[in-house]
């Protein structure tokens, strides 16, 4: 079991992926019914006011995706990742969950808060990086447009 722990700024080689690479890994996942097991958009609130979240996981990894992925692989020993993409403030997330495996998430483009039982809020910026250990609960809060990778260890 890994140790819940906040890292600033050890995963700059995340940094800054490009929204057109966003923007053809989720017309390939759509056009290839490929998304995860939830839908490919994060249900949006009654009011279908919020933007929209993409839960991003098959593996098609374009641009610096790929380069991404490798690298966490050779370093972490990765064994999937996760690309979440909310297009504004105060998107539509998964709320206050746990999740089944450990996971690192490291935030790529944009801000990010997180409430993490038994660390506190945390603000992750680009180059940021959370590990939570499986079973740990969570709360992610959108503060801009963002993307942010979600590895499972």
């Amino acid at each position: 079991m890994i140790e819940l722990k906040y890292i600033k700024q050890k995963f700059n080689y995340c940094k800054n992926i490009s929204w057109s690479d966003i923007i053809d890994k989720i017309s390939h996942e759509y056009s290839n019914k490929t998304y995860c097991e939830y839908p490919i958009v994060i249900k949006l609130d009654e009011s279908g006011q919020l933007p929209p979240t993409f839960c991003l996981n098959n593996d098609y990894l374009p641009g610096k995706l790929q380069k991404i992925y490798d690298n966490m692989q050779r370093k972490w020993k990765i064994k999937g990742m996760h690309v979440y993409a909310s297009l504004g403030a105060n998107s539509t997330t998964f709320s206050r969950h746990c999740d089944r495996v450990d996971v690192l998430i490291v935030q790529s483009v944009g801000r990010m808060n997180y409430y993490i039982e038994g660390l506190g809020a945390v603000e992750c910026n680009p180059g940021d990086g959370i590990l939570i250990p499986s079973g740990v609960h969570h709360t992610p809060y959108v503060v801009e447009p963002r993307i942010t990778l979600s590895f499972s260890l």
